[in-house]
């Protein structure tokens, strides 16, 4: 059987099988909770049953198979012989100083070969309602997972993934369950930013953080290139992490959800004291990890740690006066899990996707009522919350504001919604407003091609010119200063602008174009046929 479909058989130490039908619907509304955390598993070997489980009681069990007959598991307890602790991220197993005596050879090799030892966790296990099978799963990967029986054929459980629909985290000894699409934006504007920022991706793992002692930077971190580190503290005046490199004495290993450190067998003389102390105390030992880490842009700080209890966070920077990280809890507005070696992010805010039309208009700032605030990306799309209303500007140039509404077909966008000029003019067919706004656009158009979209010469304080020979035009730096104007778009006396504005026709034109309206067909008619989506902007969502 694959890990998983052990990890998961392990829950049915408190009743028997029976099979259940996997299509049966989840009460998730039901599920959105926080139930007690009742135990804790994890893996000491390679065999199938080499299973651990720890329960919040204070009870130590060790699977021994599963009992076809009576169509149950098996279960050994080992408290009568040894007594266990939960650290955190593992199980702590130490033996009883007066236990019964160890007459089975099994039994006594089995406690031999677990006792004294850290055992780094593979999960949480929570029961959220009164069903023999109402049990979930929480890996520390991220993973959450339902109990939806046996299956009499061969034997195996039968479970079902619920991530990303439901999103969990551990906190307290609780097992937190949120919908994932079902969260509105925080009000912590600094976290709606992010949410437009971060891409969703997957992002390879970078390396893996665990806690070896209780200070403040008694941490080790062991990279996906193979290298060990250990924190040695914070660099103030450069605003970075100071690192010590272990690879010259140490190697180190990933097991999954633990980091192996071995001692080299020649490596250099520690004649640093402290630092052989530091190696004697980590050496020889496995290190249960504490959570992931990847890199998910080009700044120093953009950097995302995904623990093991679930919580996403966002590397913020360093706190000068303290001289401490600072991060921003993602949970539960970003969903991740780790699989493949990187974490897969998921978005649970109840944000859509849209494009601005216009062509496709580029750099185009935006923020809907939530505060979910950005610019336009290369193909025109923007995400904003389902249902809100999204403001837009050209530069400073305020354009309007209005709800996206659905895309034709013959638009062939990726995204189900769109924005146009015809939109923010709150216009069912092209007018008088709707012409200025194209005009104005086209106007400040960075390279004068509408062919290949409307690039705005300007992100927030900063240009945006890409093409070196577009660097040394004049007309360019024209367009940034008038974008720097705070106005709108009505206030705007686009005709003295100094700047070569297409005659109103040719705006028309290519609006038509741009909105695939039939130019052959009359002005009134076209216009509203195109527009059919965008007057459907007050009432669609």
């Amino acid at each position: 059987m694959s890990l998983l479909r052990h990890l998961l058989a392990t829950l049915l130490f408190l009743f028997s099988f029976v099979h259940a039908q996997t299509d049966t619907p989840i009460p998730l509304d039901h599920m959105q909770k926080n139930y007690p955390v009742k135990g804790y598993f994890a893996k000491y070997g390679e065999g199938d049953f080499d299973w651990l489980y720890f329960s919040s009681s204070g009870n130590l069990y060790k699977l021994d198979g599963i009992d076809r007959q009576n169509r149950s598991l098996k279960w050994r307890s080992l408290s009568p012989y040894l007594r266990a602790s939960f650290l955190g991220n593992a199980i702590e197993v130490q033996e009883r100083g007066n236990h019964p005596r160890l007459d089975d050879p099994d039994l006594k090799a089995l406690v031999d070969r677990i006792k004294n030892k850290i055992h780094p966790i593979n999960g949480y296990f929570s029961k959220y309602g009164q069903d023999k099978f109402d049990w979930l799963y929480f890996s520390i990967k991220g993973k959450l997972y339902k109990l939806d029986g046996i299956d009499d054929q061969n034997g195996l459980l039968e479970w079902r993934v619920l991530t990303p629909t439901l999103e969990a985290f551990v906190q307290n000894g609780q097992l937190f369950i949120t919908r994932c699409d079902t969260q509105t934006p925080p009000k912590d504007k600094n976290v709606t930013k992010l949410l437009t920022q971060i891409k969703i991706d997957n992002y390879p793992i970078k390396g893996y953080f665990a806690k070896y002692g209780e200070g403040d930077f008694d941490w080790l971190y062991f990279s996906s290139s193979g290298n060990l580190y250990k924190l040695d503290g914070i660099d103030r005046q450069n605003r970075s992490l100071k690192w010590r490199s272990l690879s010259p004495y140490l190697r180190a290993s990933f097991l999954g959800n633990a980091i192996e450190v071995q001692e080299r067998g020649n490596h250099p003389r520690l004649d640093d004291p402290d630092l052989k102390a530091l190696v004697d105390r980590i050496k020889n030992k496995i290190h249960p990890i504490n959570g992931y880490f990847s890199k998910y842009g080009q700044d120093k700080f953009d950097w995302l740690y995904f623990s093991i209890k679930g919580k996403l966070y966002k590397l913020d920077g360093i706190d000068d006066q303290n001289g401490v990280l600072e991060w921003r809890v993602l949970t539960p507005y970003l969903g991740a899990f780790v699989q493949d070696r990187a974490l897969n992010l998921h978005q649970c805010t109840k944000l859509e996707e849209a494009t601005f039309i216009d062509n496709i208009v580029v750099n185009a700032k935006y923020e809907d009522s939530y505060g979910i605030s950005g610019y336009t990306d290369e193909h025109g799309v923007f995400r904003y919350t389902k249902g809100s209303t999204v403001k837009f500007w050209a530069g400073k140039i305020y354009l309007g504001e209005a709800k996206p509404h659905p895309a034709p077909k013959e638009l062939n966008v990726t995204t189900p919604k769109i924005v146009t000029p015809l939109t923010l003019a709150h216009a069912p067919t092209i007018n008088e407003k709707a012409i200025k706004i194209a005009s104005f656009l086209l106007a400040v158009d960075l390279d004068d091609n509408s062919s290949n979209g409307i690039q705005i010469p300007v992100v927030g304080e900063k240009p945006v010119i890409p093409d070196q020979q577009l660097a040394s035009d004049e007309k360019v730096y024209k367009k940034i200063e008038i974008l720097e104007h705070n106005l709108s778009i009505d206030e705007l006396p686009v005709e003295n602008l100094d700047l070569p504005l297409p005659p109103p026709q040719k705006v028309v034109e290519h609006l038509k174009k741009s909105l695939k309206i039939d130019i052959s067909s009359s002005s009134s008619s076209s216009s509203s046929s195109s527009s059919s989506s965008s007057s459907s902007s007050s009432s669609s969502s």
